[in-house]
Order: structure tokens, then C-alpha cells, then sequence
């Protein structure tokens, strides 16, 4: 997940247009930290990720060891991370956003959407395979579940990367972004 550059280019595009350098920013399913490094390069400070592979946060702190110093990162399943990390107080973050992340998460485990608008203040943005056919991704309709939460989608764009993490073609995404 280190070198997929184009898509973590194309969120700091997202960033710049809707959000300040100040905004309080949470990425869920952060990995290494690929595109905390790209918002903290232009000036995005204040940043957590949270991630459940211990493995690629250790990777994480190797490879960026900059932005990774300057942020906080916390090893925890999205699922924990609502029950045990985030106090009763709504709105913790300004920003929220995930990148391949929302796609695996289990129906059962629906109930975070909800926990994501009630942690955010101005912005959730989802970068997600929408319309993967595998086991791999359970195929939500982010535009429906965030506008029935009372968030307006703000925008959309649909994106074809070649896969670079295995050999299964390519990979698309639809970057959204929701207002609350």
C-alpha cells in the first residue's frame, strides 16, 4: 500500500478543495499511513489513523517516519476503535475519511456508518470499491446510507486504478464526499 501514489494524490486534490489545513482529521483503515503522509506534506497537522494491522503501522512508522511522529496512530479494529477510543462526545473530528476500508466491513458491523456521523463535524469522505464482485467486498450504497444520516453528498467521482497491491486487473473507486 506504500506506492498506490495516484489515489492518495487524487484524495489531497478532495482535501484542498472542501477542507482547512487546521481541520481535525481521523483516517479509518490508515495502513502505513500513505495518505496521512500526503495530507501532512501539504500541511495537514493534526491527524489520527487508525488501523488493526499492527504489522503495517510498525511499516508505517519506517517508511514515514515524519508524518507518523507527528500523528497519532492507534492499532484497533474501526469496531473497538467506537466502542473503546471515542468518548460520548459527538463530533471529535472534522474530517473522516477511509480509503478501501467501508468495502470490508461485515453487515453486521453496519452500525460504525452511524458512529462516523456522529464523530464528524464537517466531512465524511469515502473513497470505496462500489462495485467490486468478490468475497472480499460487501457492496454498500454509501450515497443512500450517509444522506438517510442527514449528510448531503457534496461530490462524486468515479476512478479505474490499475491494481498494484495483486493481479486482479484493476481496481475502481468512487471517491465521495459527504457534508454534514
Amino acid at each position: 500500500y506504500i506506492s498506490c501514489s495516484d489515489r492518495s494524490l487524487k484524495l489531497v486534490e478532495i482535501f484542498n478543495k472542501f477542507c482547512s489545513k487546521d481541520d481535525k482529521i481521523l483516517e479509518l483503515g490508515c495502513n502505513v499511513g500513505r495518505n496521512l503522509h500526503y495530507l501532512y506534506k501539504l500541511g495537514y497537522e493534526n491527524l489520527t489513523g487508525v488501523d488493526i494491522n499492527e504489522k503495517a503501522i510498525s511499516l508505517g512508522r519506517e517508511t514515514f517516519p515524519e508524518t507518523v511522529g507527528k500523528s497519532r496512530l492507534i492499532c484497533s479494529s474501526i469496531e473497538d476503535y467506537f466502542v473503546s477510543f471515542v468518548s460520548d462526545e459527538p463530533e471529535q473530528f472534522d474530517v473522516i475519511f477511509t480509503m478501501a476500508t467501508l468495502m470490508h466491513i461485515h453487515p453486521s458491523s453496519f452500525w460504525i456508518l452511524g458512529s462516523i456521523v456522529e464523530q464528524v463535524n464537517k466531512y465524511v469522505i469515502t473513497v470505496e470499491d462500489e462495485v467490486g464482485n468478490n468475497c472480499f467486498v460487501v457492496k454498500k450504497d454509501y450515497k443512500k446510507i450517509f444522506e438517510q444520516c442527514n449528510m448531503k453528498q457534496v461530490y462524486k467521482e468515479y476512478i479505474e486504478y490499475e491494481n498494484k497491491i495483486d493481479d486482479s486487473g484493476t481496481i475502481k473507486l468512487t471517491y465521495r464526499v459527504f457534508k454534514k
